[in-house]
């Protein structure tokens, strides 16, 4: 659930990149109050400002670009695919003990 949200986030920011004032969502994890459950998320956007526009005269407009930064959203797509990946191997090694487990 964790790694979805991330993917999500980061399709939304990439898709959002040429769309003006518009603030990249950033997904925070952290370890679960509760033991065993995994990790928690929350979605926020973030601060930083995008860059300064200029109008067709070059007048500095009110409006801003896009913070979003595509090489952040390659590497965020990329972690979030590899932990997914993680977690696979990770249930595969679980079902792999149960199964002998169950051969005894």
């Amino acid at each position: 659930m964790a790694q979805t949200r991330r993917l999500q986030a980061s399709a939304h920011n990439t898709a959002n990149l040429n769309t003006n004032d518009f603030r990249a969502l950033r997904v925070s994890l952290r370890e679960s109050s509760n033991p065993g459950s995994g990790v928690e998320t929350s979605v926020s956007v973030s601060e930083t400002p995008g860059p300064a526009l200029l109008d067709e005269s070059g007048l500095l407009m009110t409006e801003r670009g896009s913070n979003v930064d595509l090489v952040d959203e390659a590497v965020t797509r990329l972690t979030a695919s590899r932990a997914y990946e993680a977690n696979l191997v990770s249930l595969q090694a679980q079902s792999d003990i149960s199964r002998s487990l169950l051969d005894l």
